[in-house]
């Protein structure tokens, strides 16, 4: 058991590390086509306006969500642009002080954003991820993105699988994701086929999610992450296209992570919850959007489902109390998890 930990760890850390080359790359490529209003004398003159950021946030008491990702915006276009002010001085690796005070200042203002997000809501979160992604205006992927969303829609013609015998569907699921890490990536052609069939299994294990126990998807899981990182690293050695795997795992994970939320929600809305773990486990999957969809996935989103997310959000609220009605879940720790998720999220920008 250490060593499939250990394993999971590695692998999914592999995958992180390839996932973040492909955003640097890209936010590498839109940063020299960003125009922006800033104009500087000195790398003085850049900090001087930094802090008069820092100071704007300051005298600011409490803010809707609205306002906090106008904010957010702007603060990223700033941060970029004294950034790539300074480190153009000569003195910026000569002497220490200017990457000092830069970072003294993010910190700072990093630290003010946390303060104003104190007591957010899930719905705020969702509004703030979904009106602060660096690729919203990213034009150079549209093209791979539309044919993406394409290929999305065709998914749901491809029925689940029904089987009454859920061992049976599991079993299944298992030999599939075991048969595609054995063949390998060597094309996209090879991706969108894994990526499809396996739409199927995992839609079919949402039908019976009620059904499951957390010891029968621990090899799935496992495999999943090992697939996953290899796609990634096939792309990062350049044997498949890096943009095009960028975008369809990135509506990959969107899809599942939502489509795993919504059918919990249902459940949840239903009353099909039987005890407080499966009360705990529903509600994790259903933050798992808000926790782990990042800036460029935000970006990859149909307009369904933002709403979608958005919808959910707006119930989380209504979900935990009563669940707590119930005793089925704590509400003093279910109704702090969004403001530690926006905090978490903040930390990351």
């Amino acid at each position: 058991m250490k060593r499939n930990q250990t394993s999971e760890r590695k692998n999914g850390i592999q995958t992180l590390i390839f996932h973040l080359f492909f955003l640097c790359l890209i936010m590498t490529l839109s940063a020299c086509d960003k125009s922006t209003s800033y104009n500087f004398n000195s790398s003085s003159d850049a900090l001087e306006s930094y802090k008069d950021f820092h100071a704007s946030m300051k005298v600011l008491s409490k803010v809707d969500a609205k306002t906090l990702s106008d904010y957010i915006n702007k603060w990223q276009e700033l941060q970029d642009t004294v950034f790539g002010y300074i480190k153009k001085d000569p003195h910026y690796t000569a002497h220490v002080s200017l990457p000092l005070d830069f970072d003294s200042i993010t910190d700072s203002i990093r630290n003010e954003f946390i303060r104003l997000s104190r007591d957010y809501t899930m719905k705020d979160v969702a509004l703030v991820k979904l009106n602060t992604s660096l690729f919203s205006d990213e034009q150079e992927l549209m093209p791979i993105k539309d044919k993406a969303l394409e290929f999305f829609s065709s998914l749901d013609k491809n029925k689940p699988f029904e089987n009454d015998d859920i061992s049976k569907l599991l079993l299944d699921y298992q030999d599939f994701l075991v048969t595609s890490e054995h063949k390998g990536f060597s094309n996209m052609e090879n991706v969108n086929s894994f990526i499809a069939e396996e739409d199927r299994h995992f839609r079919s294990f949402l039908l019976n999610i009620d059904k499951y126990s957390e010891m029968g998807l621990g090899k799935i899981t496992l495999i999943t992450e090992r697939i996953c990182g290899n796609i990634y690293k096939e792309a990062y050695n350049d044997k498949i296209p890096q943009e095009e795997v960028l975008v369809y795992m990135s509506m990959r994970t969107a899809r599942r992570l939502l489509m795993n939320a919504e059918v919990c929600y249902k459940q949840l809305k239903m009353g099909k919850v039987k005890n407080p773990q499966q009360a705990n486990a529903f509600l994790w999957m259903i933050i798992q959007p808000y926790l782990s969809i990042d800036s460029f996935t935000i970006a990859m989103l149909t307009d369904e489902q933002k709403t979608l997310m958005t919808s959910i959000a707006e119930a989380y609220n209504n979900m935990v109390a009563e669940l707590q009605a119930k005793q089925l879940v704590d509400d003093k720790v279910s109704l702090r998890l969004p403001e530690q998720i926006m905090q978490l999220y903040i930390i990351t920008l």
